[in-house]
């Protein structure tokens, strides 16, 4: 049985000294029934769309009538992984068999990196001067580093190992994995194959880097069944743990070096967030969609003084696609850091409650006055926090155990500052 809480409600209220702002762009054009975008290049945004049933590589200039189909003529589809904002890498498929692809904004400007003798290939990354990804040999993938054509092609495939892939590169930096015995490992690499470092942190089963600035690595590790979002400054012990509070499992997808994105596990549903280098931080960008989509992914970001800038994709239920996604935050001409929020309660009736019901609804209502609220956490005794659903109008049901329950509440603002906490005492008696 449920009860819950309709006149004893907690009322947050946030303030902020200074409004900032989301702004959601949807890039998905008309005529298309699948995108997302997985890559960020100056002012481009790189992926794909579907088309005529097939995947299509393609890039952005902000808006969904800016979209450019890079799909090589013959390819049965293709995507594009990485971008500079002037060059696009990816992969484009002929026959059933992926070929690493390199644009340069057109689709006839197409270029097979793949080198003679090998089937496949794909390119995760680039630099502009520099690409990197992976070629099949017999079946397995061996890391590949390529300056602009097939015949570059420089075998990055560390000694013992079967099998690596690079997903990042900036400057002389790849980043990727590696299989080391039976496990994947995070891995860099500055040009060669012999230059390989493990970052796999000591203990994990797993480990992978899907993002790399030259001095940060972003990705995730294996901790027990499951996965966390992660960051590393070069070395396997200097492995960060990003997950959560709340949340299932994570993984980071990309890295600005002060700002990480990614996903996080709720519930369930994959929730786009991002980070500023420790697991407290996380904004849950998801909030900040309508009802209809159900999960959603970031995949890229770009940041720098003039505000932040999000890609991914989210899935619409109502259209039962999935839709590429811009998250843009726009900071002021002189920001001002946001206070943390103030934060105050209002309950209309008793503070301290008596019920026999193991489960408790508690209704509440929460202002961002002036700002974005992204989210609302309700801990319950010595349980972690977990998301409430909602936020300014936002609910919780709460797993009562015998004896006295100390309910706490807080709320978390577009700027990543967390309220002071609201609490509630629920006493649960036994049953006679």
């Amino acid at each position: 049985m449920k009860s819950s809480i309709p006149a004893t409600a907690l009322a947050l209220f946030v303030t902020t000294l200074h409004a900032q702002t989301w702004t959601i762009v949807h890039l998905t054009p008309a005529g298309s029934t699948n995108s997302a975008v997985t890559a960020i290049g100056g002012a481009q945004q790189a992926g794909y769309l579907t088309s005529g049933g097939s995947q299509h590589a393609a890039i952005w200039a902000g808006s969904q009538s800016s979209v450019t189909d890079l799909n090589p003529v013959f390819a049965d589809n293709s995507e594009v992984y990485a971008t500079t904002g002037t060059q696009q890498v990816g992969y484009a498929s002929f026959g059933g068999s992926s070929r690493a692809a390199l644009w340069t904004d057109t689709s006839d400007s197409f270029v097979d990196l793949t080198p003679a003798g090998h089937t496949s290939g794909i390119a995760y990354a680039t630099t502009g001067t520099r690409q990197a990804g992976y070629v099949n040999f017999a079946a397995n993938p061996h890391a590949a580093l390529w300056s602009g054509s097939s015949t570059s092609f420089v075998d990055l495939n560390p000694s013992g190992s079967s099998s690596s892939t690079i997903f990042a590169a900036a400057g002389t930096q790849q980043a990727g994995e590696v299989l080391v015995g039976s496990s994947e490992h995070a891995a860099i690499w500055k040009g060669t194959a012999t230059s390989f470092i493990d970052l796999n942190p000591p203990g994990a089963p797993s480990s992978r880097i899907n993002a790399t600035t030259g001095t940060q690595q972003a990705g995730y590790c294996g901790v027990g069944a499951s996965f966390h979002a992660g960051i590393w400054t070069g070395a396997a012990t200097s492995f960060v743990d990003l997950n959560p509070s709340g949340t299932t499992a994570s993984v980071l997808t990309d890295t600005s070096g002060t700002r990480q994105v990614g996903y996080a596990l709720y519930g369930g549903q994959y929730h786009a967030g991002i980070w500023a280098g420790t697991a407290a931080s996380f904004i849950d960008l998801h909030l900040l969609l309508t009802a209809n989509y159900t999960s959603s992914q970031a995949l890229a970001i770009r940041a720098n003084n003039t505000g932040i800038l999000v890609a991914g994709s989210a899935f619409n239920s109502t259209t039962s696609r999935t839709e590429a996604i811009l998250w843009q935050f726009d900071a002021a001409p002189s920001p001002v850091p946001e206070a943390p929020p103030t934060f105050a309660i209002a309950i209309s009736g008793k503070k301290s409650i008596h019920t026999r019901t193991p489960l408790w609804t508690i209704k509440g209502t929460a202002t961002d006055i002036g700002g974005t609220l992204l989210r609302v956490e309700v801990k319950v005794g010595k349980a972690p926090y977990r998301q409430a659903r909602g936020t300014n109008a936002w609910k919780f049901v709460a797993h009562l155990k015998p004896g006295q329950n100390k309910i706490r509440v807080r709320a978390f603002d577009a700027s990543g500052a967390v309220s002071p906490t609201a609490s509630l005492t629920i006493r649960r008696r036994s049953s006679p």
